[in-house]
Order: structure tokens, then C-alpha cells, then sequence
């Protein structure tokens, strides 16, 4: 087996003189293969299947119909946010629901559990529920628990798109002239 390894070396340092400068390839052959490594294998980077289309038709059963909720995405997963702040979602083939930390420890029992998306990093505030663990009417009950919680909780978060007229109004900051430019003139 061949593996090709590639050294990139500052080419600044080459322009005195020096050797080595630019990019150099070296091949060599591996008298013992390099193992096979899984894809991922790391206890904080694990990958998380997208949701099938069962826990996203869960999911939107179960999402309330207010003007103030709005549909979206995190990290690829179907989610709903209020004032900026998600409340309900879903992870894997799970559905996530923001109900506050005293509320999550009351629940966290049997069928309901604290969201970790990573091992052992606990969001406190969520609840994790498997697809078709509480019936759809529970669990619209607990979205709507959530959006209630989260609208009157949290702070609303300040939108990041700025103003369209906003960056061409703007003008851009006179800069002071470099050394480099100084011994040019």
C-alpha cells in the first residue's frame, strides 16, 4: 500500500536562500498497512441520523399553531422557536422539548429523559422522547407547555440579519498607510 505524505514548508523562508522552501511530496511504502479507522469514534462527536419522515410527522403533529412560533432548523433537524429561543425539536429519531430545569427533573422518569446530545453534556432545560413513546395529544400538550414557558422565561433573542441599507450607507474606515506602502512613494 502506498501512502503519500505531504510536507508544506513557509515558502517566505526559501527567498534568503534557505533549502526546502515551496511544497514537497514524499512517498514512501508502508511495509504495515495503517489500520482501518471507523468514520467517527468519539465520545463527543458521535454522528446523529437525520430524522425519518415518522418522527418528523410526530414532530409537526405536535408543533402549536401561534403566530409567535416559528418553523426552522438546527444542525440540520427540524425544530421550533419562539422570540429566537427553540423550545421543540427533534434529534435522531427523537423529539426534544424545552420545559425548564425544575420542570425536566419532574419528568425525566420511564418513557422521558434529560436531552444529552453528547455523552455525559446534559441540557438540563430539555426532555428527550423516543417517536410514539407519549401519544401525539401528550405530546402537544408538552409542546405547548414549552412554548408557553419559553415565550414568558427567556429573554427574546436580538435578530442577526442587519438592515439592508445598513452596510451601504455605511462607509468604510480610512486606513493609515503600511510601512511597505511608505517606502514605495
Amino acid at each position: 500500500m502506498i501512502r503519500a505524505l505531504i510536507v508544506i514548508v513557509n515558502p517566505r523562508r526559501g527567498r534568503r536562500g534557505s533549502a526546502g522552501a515551496g511544497l514537497a511530496v514524499v512517498r514512501r511504502r508502508d511495509p504495515h498497512p495503517w489500520p482501518a479507522l471507523p468514520a467517527f469514534e468519539s465520545p463527543y462527536h458521535s454522528p446523529v441520523d437525520k430524522p425519518n419522515p415518522v418522527t418528523v410527522a410526530y414532530y409537526d403533529a405536535a408543533v402549536p399553531d401561534d403566530p409567535r412560533a416559528r418553523r426552522g432548523a438546527m444542525f440540520g433537524h427540524p425544530c421550533a422557536f419562539v422570540n429566537g429561543n427553540m423550545f421543540f425539536g427533534t434529534f435522531g429519531q427523537s423529539v426534544v422539548v424545552r420545559v425548564g430545569e425544575p420542570r425536566t427533573a419532574a419528568l425525566a422518569k420511564g418513557k422521558l429523559r434529560v436531552f444529552e446530545p453528547m455523552a455525559g453534556r446534559a441540557w438540563k432545560e430539555y426532555v428527550q422522547i423516543d417517536t410514539g413513546a407519549l401519544p401525539p395529544k401528550e405530546l402537544a400538550t408538552l409542546a405547548r407547555e414549552a412554548f408557553d414557558w419559553a415565550a414568558r422565561a427567556l429573554p427574546p433573542k436580538p435578530d442577526k440579519k442587519k438592515p439592508a441599507g445598513a452596510a451601504a450607507t455605511k462607509a468604510a474606515p480610512a486606513r493609515a498607510p503600511t510601512k511597505r506602502a511608505a517606502k514605495k512613494r
